[in-house]
C-alpha cells in the first residue's frame, strides 16, 4: 500500500512538471498553483508568488498570504484579504502568497440546490454530478443556513505547521455569499485538498477558509481544467520541512 501511494505521488508530480509553463505559454483553461498545499500544511509559509503574478494566470481562486497573514478570496478578478479579525480588505498586487490556486473561471455546468444540506451531504451531491476524475474550479453562490470559517494569526519565522498555528473561527447564520474553491481528485491531494473552499459574504466585508457549512438555496458552477501549472517554492523555503513524509488526511 505504501509503495503504491509513493508511485502514485511520483506520477502526479511528474505530470505536473511536464505541464510547467514556459515563457509565452498560456494556461487560460489551466489551474495555476503557487506552491503545493501539502508543503504549506507542513509549515512552508514563505511567499512564492505575488498577487500581480497570479493575475496573469486567473481571475478566480483561493490562497494564503505569506506567513498566514491573511486568507485570500479571488473573485471576478478582485482579490480580497481576510486577516485574523475576519474583516475584508482589498489585497494589494504586491502581496506575496505562500499558497494559491487560481484559474480563469468560465462555468461549463450549473446546478441549483434549494433545500438545506449540510456539508457532507452537499459534497456527496457534487460528487454525483461532476466528473470526479478531473480537476475543477467550483463557485457556489446564494444563501447559506450557516457557514463556519477561519483566519489564522500571522506567523513569524521559524514557521510551524498550519495544524499548530493559532486560528480565529467565525460563525455566520442565514447569510448570503459565495464559496470560491476547487475540487481535486483524492490521488492528487498533495496539490490541494479534495474540496478546498474560501467564503466571502455578499458585501465582501467578512470571510475566510471554510470549515463547515449548511447550504440553503445556492447555485453551483463548475469549470474543468485541462492543464496544471505549478510554481514551486525555493530550496531555502523548503529546507525546514519534511516533504518526504507520506501524505496524511487533510
Amino acid at each position: 500500500m505504501i509503495k503504491q501511494r509513493l508511485i502514485r505521488l511520483s506520477c502526479i508530480l511528474l505530470i505536473t512538471m511536464l505541464h510547467f509553463p514556459g515563457k509565452g505559454q498560456s494556461n487560460k483553461d489551466g489551474i495555476f498553483y503557487s506552491s503545493l498545499n501539502y508543503s504549506v500544511r507542513l509549515g512552508q509559509l514563505e511567499g512564492t508568488a505575488t498577487l500581480k503574478e497570479l493575475k496573469q494566470h486567473g481571475d478566480f481562486g483561493v490562497g494564503g498570504q505569506n506567513g498566514l497573514a491573511s486568507e485570500m478570496v479571488f473573485l471576478n478578478g478582485v482579490a480580497y484579504s481576510f486577516p485574523a479579525n475576519g474583516k475584508g480588505e482589498l489585497m494589494p498586487d504586491t502581496a506575496k502568497l505562500g499558497f494559491a490556486a487560481v484559474k480563469f473561471f468560465k462555468a461549463e455546468n450549473k446546478w441549483t440546490v434549494n433545500k438545506p444540506l449540510p456539508m457532507q451531504q452537499f459534497q456527496l451531491f457534487i460528487d454525483s454530478v461532476i466528473n470526479t476524475n478531473l480537476f475543477s474550479a467550483i463557485k457556489i453562490t446564494g444563501r447559506f443556513v450557516s457557514v463556519k470559517y477561519k483566519c489564522y494569526v500571522a506567523q513569524q519565522k521559524p514557521y510551524m505547521p498550519v495544524t499548530q498555528a493559532p486560528v480565529k473561527f467565525f460563525d455566520s447564520t442565514h447569510i448570503q455569499g459565495t464559496m470560491v474553491g476547487f475540487f481535486t481528485p483524492k490521488a492528487a491531494m498533495v496539490m490541494n485538498p479534495n474540496y478546498h473552499f474560501h467564503f466571502i459574504n455578499s458585501k465582501a466585508t467578512s470571510g475566510g477558509h471554510v470549515d463547515d457549512y449548511v447550504v440553503e438555496n445556492v447555485t453551483i458552477e463548475v469549470d474543468y481544467a485541462d492543464e496544471l501549472h505549478v510554481k514551486l517554492p525555493t530550496a531555502e523555503a523548503m529546507k525546514d520541512i519534511n516533504f518526504n513524509k507520506l501524505l496524511t488526511p487533510f
